[in-house]
This record gives structure tokens, C-alpha cells and sequence, in this order.
């Protein structure tokens, strides 16, 4: 809600949105920080950092970008990436069911 203020009116109690200005995007998403946009890509870029650094090191790079290598590595994480799916939609839903 860019601009809009609610307003409520306590003789009547009607709550009612003052400035319907809700098109517009919001100022702090046009004008964010170099430093919050570096944020949201420094963990891939990490990952891409150290793909690269693996692959030209003299001891890793004959094996670490090998077939073998890459399917131990997936395999690896099949278990957490089928957990990370499994919880996305509840999270997406907002539905929490502890019982």
C-alpha cells in the first residue's frame, strides 16, 4: 500500500483506505541499495565462485568437473532437495499443521 493510510472513523467504526494509490510500486523496491541487490546474488555467486576456483586449482581440477563427480554431488542432495520441495508448499500456503 503505497500512499494509503487507513483511516478509521470511531463514531461509526467503518475503516476505509484514505489514498488509494496501490498501482504504484513501492519506493524502496525502485530505489533499493546496491548493497540489498548484491545481497539477493552473493550466494550463487559464491557457488559460481567456487565451481570456478575447484575447476582451475592444479590438485581438483582433474576430477572435479568429471561426470562421476557431478552425479555423487546431485545424488548427494537428492534427499534435501526432495525435503526443500516437500515443505515449499506449505510455506507458499501458509498453512502450518503441527498436529
Amino acid at each position: 500500500m503505497t500512499g494509503g493510510t487507513i483511516v478509521t472513523d470511531a463514531s461509526d467504526s467503518t475503516t476505509k483506505l484514505a489514498d488509494q494509490d496501490l498501482g504504484a510500486p513501492e519506493e524502496s523496491r525502485i530505489r533499493r541499495p546496491v548493497a540489498d541487490r548484491f545481497e539477493a546474488f552473493a550466494l550463487p555467486a559464491l557457488l559460481v565462485l567456487a565451481a570456478l576456483f575447484f575447476t582451475v586449482y592444479g590438485p581438483t581440477s582433474n576430477t572435479f568437473l568429471t561426470t562421476a563427480n557431478i552425479q555423487v554431488l546431485l545424488g548427494g542432495q537428492a534427499v534435501v532437495a526432495l525435503v526443500a520441495l516437500a515443505l515449499l508448499v506449505p510455506l507458499c500456503a501458509n498453512e502450518w499443521d503441527l498436529s
